[in-house]
């Protein structure tokens, strides 16, 4: 196991995955990952410290989070060790919040395979985190993150996943928007299966992004 001394040593992305192509997905929005404490909302940052609360309390020694955007998890989980995978050029260089801490961020295309390694060898999480990142991706492309998601979970670690339910009502960059049974057929495809009690409890301490009635809310365990 990699111990919290070297998480971050030698991090790095080793099948050439990019960032190149991400501006042009047609789930991609620019503002979704920016996060700027001059004309943003700091509540949406304040809203982060009940999850923050709920995965400490599942006391991982690593959180990986997929389409972290701007991060606001990580602050609040801290000193616990965090790697966050993001698309978006821009979310480290907007974010003030995240001046010094970018060792902990990789900037990559979550629709193409990755693989993330260190001195250490591959990086496997306790807790994998994704938030209202999955109804942005085709078809195909959820099942190619699923592989890249699960690849990064040892046997018996957690995934804390959303997914919307609604397509929005303007610039509609919900790409795949499902039936939660649909979701979890998907999940069990990759090898996940949801832990009931700790999804309902996830959804109780959900932040600004998501909420009851327009997101379905999981906690998978990889068997």
């Amino acid at each position: 196991m990699v111990t919290a001394t070297d998480v971050y040593t030698g991090l790095r992305e080793v099948t050439g995955n990019t960032n190149r192509d991400v501006p042009f997905y047609p789930g991609y929005l620019w503002p979704d990952a920016i996060f700027d404490l001059q004309t943003s909302n700091l509540g949406e940052f304040d809203s982060y410290e009940a999850m923050g609360r709920f995965v400490k309390g599942l006391k991982p020694g690593l959180v990986l989070e997929w389409g972290c955007g701007p991060a606001h998890l990580l602050r609040h989980i801290e000193p616990l060790d965090y790697i966050g995978v993001e698309g978006n050029p821009d979310f480290i260089r907007f974010n003030q919040l995240l001046k010094g801490k970018e060792r902990h961020f990789l900037s990559l295309d979550l629709s193409k395979p990755i693989r993330i390694e260190n001195e250490a060898g591959l990086i496997q999480a306790d807790v994998s985190v994704c938030f209202e990142v999955f109804e942005h991706f085709l078809v195909p492309d959820v099942r190619v993150l699923l592989d890249s998601i699960t690849l990064h979970m040892r046997p018996g670690s957690l995934l804390l996943a959303t997914a919307s339910n609604k397509h929005r009502a303007t610039k509609d960059v919900h790409l795949t928007v499902m039936p939660r049974e649909w979701w979890l057929e998907t999940f069990a495809k990759h090898g996940l299966t949801e832990e009931s009690s700790l999804s309902q409890e996830l959804m109780n301490a959900h932040p600004w992004n998501f909420r009851p009635g327009s997101t379905w809310a999981f906690v998978l365990r990889k068997t």
